[in-house]
C-alpha cells in the first residue's frame, strides 16, 4: 500500500512539472511579443525641458500598460475552449502558440499630437492631448476628452511633439491611461 501511494505521489509530481513545464513555455511564446516591445525612451535634454518626474511617470505608466495588455491576453478564452493555447499545448506534438499580435496603435503620431503637463491639482500629471499649436507653459486651454468631459487644467513645462515612429510607446500608454485623447476645443 505504501508503495502505490508513493508511486502515485511520482506520477503526480511528473505530471505537475510537465504541465508547469508547458504551460510556462507556452505563455512566455504567446506573450514574446508583448514582452518585446520597447518602453518609452526620452532623450536626456528634452526630459531637462519636462517635470523632474517626467521619466518615473513614464516608465509607471508603461508597466502598467503592459501589465493591463498581458493580463487581457491571460484572460482571453476563445468561444471554442479545444482552441484555448492552455489545452493545445497538452497534446501532442505539444507545439508552443504562436505569439500573440501587439495590438494597433490606438492614434498615429502627428503634428497636431502632443504630451503636455497640466496641474489641475498640486503635482504636473502628463496629458496626451490634440492641438494645432504647441501647448505653452501657464495657457489654461479648455481640453475636452473623446468621451466629451471637459477641463480647464493649467500647462507646466514644454510639451513634446509626437509625429515621429519613435513617440509610439508614449502613444500606447498615455492613451491606456486616459482612456482616450483630449483635445483643444479653442476659440470659437
Amino acid at each position: 500500500m505504501r508503495r502505490q501511494r508513493f508511486c502515485q505521489e511520482q506520477v503526480r509530481e511528473a505530471l505537475d512539472n510537465h504541465l508547469y513545464r508547458r504551460h510556462s513555455s507556452g505563455w512566455k511564446a504567446l506573450s514574446s511579443s508583448i514582452y518585446a516591445m520597447s518602453a518609452p525612451s526620452l532623450p536626456q535634454h528634452v526630459l531637462r525641458q519636462m517635470p523632474p518626474q517626467a521619466a518615473e511617470t513614464l516608465a509607471d505608466l508603461w508597466t502598467s500598460f503592459k501589465r493591463d495588455l498581458l493580463q487581457a491576453l491571460w484572460e482571453q478564452v476563445p468561444e471554442d475552449p479545444q482552441q484555448d493555447w492552455r489545452l493545445a499545448i497538452l497534446r501532442p506534438p505539444f507545439q508552443d502558440p504562436d505569439p500573440a499580435p501587439v495590438p494597433p496603435l490606438p492614434v498615429e503620431p502627428a503634428p497636431d499630437l502632443w504630451l503636455g503637463w497640466t496641474t489641475p491639482q498640486e503635482s504636473p500629471i502628463p496629458v496626451l492631448l490634440r492641438s494645432v499649436e504647441a501647448p505653452r507653459p501657464l495657457d489654461a486651454p479648455e481640453l475636452q476628452h473623446t468621451t466629451g468631459w471637459t477641463q480647464t487644467p493649467t500647462v507646466t513645462g514644454c510639451s513634446l511633439s509626437l509625429d515621429c515612429a519613435e513617440a509610439e510607446p508614449v502613444i500606447r500608454c498615455m492613451f491606456h491611461h486616459q482612456h482616450g485623447v483630449w483635445g483643444d476645443t479653442g476659440p470659437e
